[in-house]
């Protein structure tokens, strides 16, 4: 049997309490128009019912509830100026709704609950123009339910939705102005989703996940922006996208199953960006964040899980990029950064990892980028890392360093004041290290140091005009090879290799203030070392056995001066200096020999105070 209930009070500070118990199809509506009215209406024990409660006025209330009862709505509506309230309560049912309106320029405020139903359905609007709103919603242990809320006005509008304990809920959040503040909660299921948009103003939002094959989409469009972002479990996504002001964003994904990923898609567009995700516990884990505009952060955390991949992208203003990676002795974590313009700077850490690599390309202004690959365990055992850094102009200064098997370097500068560094540290033998560093044109510097019992160790160094300069040290390996190259203005290079069975280092300088020093301590070496005009000087030394060197200078104020030593057998050694002298008319070359089967050249050309020393013995 179908019964039907309506209550009509006009006036102020009305109280009506109305009640349906036991049947189905009942309809019950309650109207009150004026100012400080309370309403208490409740549908018991019952499907397919009705309650339906309108408020007109200042400072009213409603309370409604309906229980025990499948297919039930509720409406409660409410309209006025003054500072209305409603709690609102469905229990112990499925395919419900329950929907909540409150309009006008007072303070509102919601108190919405659905408990133990599947299906259930809860909407919240709120619209007001200078009060405060605030909507508190609660949908529990449920399957396939939905939570929204809407908040429009120019006050401070709040909201908190939270579902608890099931699988395939959904929770839809938008506000549009003005101090916005959003807590949105889903615990203790799985397949759930939480959306938000926030338009204008203060905008906060907070969300809290737990579960497995959940997701969270943000976006926020102007203003005080934040995202705050917590989810426990795996195979969960979290997107969000911050378009202009103070954006911030900071998630946290966290599990103990190494199975499944979890992922962060992330895009800034302007104002003060940043922002912080953490990754743990999850294997195949992704970030991807993208910032376009301004005072742009990034910090990106993945620890103790396998096959990262964090990627960045940063396109102008005051960047910087922090990534750590810790996979312990897992394989293939990634970690990738591009930066365009200003201020950038990068970090890349990958620890305890096997098969990694970190690339970093950055284009213009005061660029910083440091990568270290493979430190954590002493020594360490990390094997396959690769390092890639490109920049092309202004500040550059870029830093490598590598400690495990197997591992490649590379820096590439193009122009300006570049600085680089590598540094390779070896852990085990049957390895082969690779390093080199490429810079062109103005300031440039390079030092790279490669360490370990390892079966090859290999460095290249090009550099380009202007103020040159190159350190390598080499120390143990079966075979070690250096080659510098160095063009015009102010070049010098210091190449040390001990320990090696097999040897080589060639350096080619052109221009103006050369300088090479050389020393090699093991078997079997060899040294080319060219240099091309104007101040000279190249001094190499060899201790070991079948050693061989060759200088070539030309030009000006040339010195050469050759050791070999220690054992030395089968030694060759050769000078060629061709001309001019000057400045206390220098051109002088010295060979010393101690060994057997010693041979010695010196050739030297046209210019000053020529003089040649050769000594064996």
């Amino acid at each position: 049997m179908s019964n039907y209930l309506d209550s009509d009070q006009t006036g102020d500070d009305n109280i009506s309490t109305v009640a349906q118990t036991g049947g189905d199809s009942n309809d019950l509506y309650a109207w009150q128009e004026g100012n400080g009215n309370t309403a208490g209406v409740t549908q018991a024990d019952g499907s397919s019912n009705l309650t339906d409660v309108w408020q007109v006025g200042d400072d009213n209330t409603s309370t409604v509830a309906q229980t025990g009862g499948d297919s039930n709505e509720l409406y409660a509506w409410q309209k006025g100026a003054g500072s209305n309230n409603v709690e609102a309560t469905q229990t112990d049912g499925q395919s419900n709704t329950l929907w909540a309106q409150q309009k006008g320029a007072g303070s509102n405020d919601v108190t919405a609950t659905q408990t133990e139903g599947s299906l259930n359905y809860l909407d919240i609007v709120q619209k007001g123009s200078v009060g405060s709103n605030e909507a508190t919603a609660t949908q529990t242990l449920g399957d396939s339910n939905t939570l929204w809320a809407q908040q429009k006005g120019l006050g401070g509008n709040e909201t908190t939705l939270t579902q608890v304990d099931g699988t395939d809920n959904y929770v839809d959040m938008v506000q549009n102005g003005s101090e916005n503040v959003s807590t949105l909660t889903q615990t203790g299921g799985n397949d759930n989703s939480v959306e938000s948009l926030q338009r204008g103003d203060e905008n906060t939002v907070t969300t809290t996940q737990s579960g497995m094959y959940s997701s969270i989409t943000i976006d926020q469009i102007g203003d005080g922006n934040t995202v705050t972002s917590d989810q426990e479990g795996t195979d969960k996504v979290v997107s969000a996208a911050q378009t202009g002001d103070n954006n911030t964003l900071d998630t946290v994904q966290h599990a103990v199953n190494y199975n499944l990923s979890v992922t962060v898609n992330a895009t800034q567009e302007g104002n003060g960006n940043s922002a912080e995700t953490y990754q743990a516990f999850v294997s195949d884990n992704l970030i991807t964040l993208n910032q376009m505009g301004d005072d742009n952060t990034v910090a990106v955390s993945q620890q103790q899980s396998a096959g990262d991949v964090a990627d960045i992208t940063q396109e102008g203003n005051s960047n910087l990029a922090d990534v750590f990676q810790e996979t312990f002795g897992q394989n293939n974590a990634t970690a990738t950064v591009v930066t365009t313009g200003d201020n950038n700077t990068v970090d890349i850490d990958q620890i305890n990892t096997e098969s990694s690599r970190a690339t970093v390309d950055q284009t213009g202004d005061n660029n910083d980028s440091v990568i270290a690959q493979g430190w954590g365990i002493t020594p360490s055992p990390s094997t396959r890392l690769v390092a890639t850094t490109e920049q092309n102009g202004n500040g550059h200064n870029a830093s490598i360093t590598q400690g495990g098997i197997d591992n490649a370097a590379s820096i590439t500068q193009t122009g300006d004041d570049h600085i680089s560094a590598i540094r390779q540290e070896q852990y085990g033998r049957n390895a082969n290290n690779v390093a080199n560093s490429i810079q062109t044109g103005s300031l440039n510097k390079s030092d790279i140091f490669q360490r370990g019992p390892s079966d090859q160790n290999t460095t290249n160094v090009t550099q380009g005009g202007s103020e040159n300069d190159a350190v390598v040290s080499q120390d143990g390996g079966n075979t070690s090879f250096t080659t510098i190259t160095q063009s015009d203005i102010g070049n010098y290079a210091n190449t040390w290799q001990w320990s090696a069975a097999a040897s080589d280092v060639t350096v080619d300088q052109s221009g103006l203030d050369n300088r090479v020093s050389s020393r090699q301590i093991g078997q079997r070496q060899t040294a080319d070392l060219t240099q091309s005009g104007f101040e000279g000087d190249a001094n190499n030394k060899q201790y070991g056995e079948d050693n061989a060197v060759t200088v070539t200078q030309s030009g000006d104020f040339n010195e050469s001066d050759i050791l070999q030593d220690s054992g030395s057998v089968l030694n060759v050694a050769s000078v060629t200096q061709s001309g001019f002298g000057v400045v206390g008319a220098v051109n002088q070359a010295t060979i010393s020999q101690y060994g057997s089967n010693d041979m010695a050249t010196i050739m030297q050309s046209g210019g000053s105070g020529n003089m040649a020393t050769i000594t064996q013995n």
